[in-house]
């Protein structure tokens, strides 16, 4: 999800819940519109999740879901300055 002024609260709280019910739901990613910053969060197991922040632009976050790791200078590539 790409977190918009409109949509932050709910992004975070609301539909995140939602997902949370979905058995098969494994890993929600949440990109901040207007900072640089990645959230990652991942089901260890039913009813624990694991958080990866990061707000370095060289930094990488795992997508553990799929086995693959970006950078968030990939992620915002052809963003403005922020």
């Amino acid at each position: 999800e790409v977190a918009s002024d409109s949509t932050h609260d709910y992004d975070r709280g609301k539909k995140f819940m939602h997902y949370r019910t979905l058995p098969s739901f494994k890993e929600y990613v949440l990109i901040e519109q207007n900072s640089n910053q990645v959230e990652v969060w991942f089901k260890e197991r039913e009813n624990t999740w694991t958080i990866q922040t990061e707000t370095n632009m060289m930094a990488s976050v795992l997508l553990q879901s799929i086995g693959v790791s970006i950078t968030l200078s990939d992620i915002y590539e052809d963003t403005k300055d922020l």
